[in-house]
């Protein structure tokens, strides 16, 4: 992604009023996924504002970009900590594609373990989420492996949020009956 500024709480909250205006449209919330690193602290204000500006429908998730490097992973967990400090996170989510481990044997452990340190590290069991990517290779999940990961991840640490990337992709109507099976409507 490209880098953007958060040391300006008032400016990035002006700038996200713009898009709406120019837009034409309410947002209900922000993803932050930043690819870089950048202020946790700053981040949990910008939320903050935007949730009072907006009122309490106006919510902000955090993507993990997969098996990153472990300052990434931990900066983005203090984004989502100081998000969750402030009442406005509804949803921290790995995004569980891009990266060639998915093909390995232990890949559900690796997925286990992380979803185990977001919570050693405080993040709320209510905002756990998995970013799913259906699609063909080892860096993508198979319909398979999404019910597989889902329903012991749902089973074993209570997770039970999930979320599509790319819903124009084979298998999307397959996922989503799926999902709701797994998690209930």
């Amino acid at each position: 992604g490209y880098p953007i500024n958060v040391s300006d709480v008032a400016g990035f909250v002006a700038d996200v009023k713009w898009i709406m205006d120019d837009l034409g449209v309410q947002l209900d919330g922000l993803d932050w996924d930043i690819e870089h690193n950048s202020d946790p602290q700053n981040i949990g204000l910008i939320s903050k504002a935007l949730f009072d500006h907006y009122g309490p429908n106006f919510r902000s998730a955090v993507t993990i970009g997969g098996i990153s490097n472990d300052y990434d992973k931990q900066n983005r967990i203090q984004q989502g900590l100081q998000i969750q400090l402030r009442g406005c996170l509804s949803r921290f989510a790995m995004q569980c594609y891009d990266w060639d481990g998915w093909g390995s044997p232990g890949w559900y452990s690796i997925l286990k373990g992380e979803y185990q340190r977001y919570l050693n590290d405080g993040i709320a069991l209510d905002a756990l989420g998995i970013g799913m990517m259906v699609g063909p290779g080892a860096t993508y999940w198979t319909l398979e492996k999404c019910h597989q990961g889902m329903t012991q991840l749902k089973a074993e640490l209570g997770v039970h949020k999930a979320a599509l990337w790319e819903a124009a992709r084979d298998g999307t109507t397959a996922w989503g009956a799926d999902m709701k099976s797994i998690l209930g409507a």
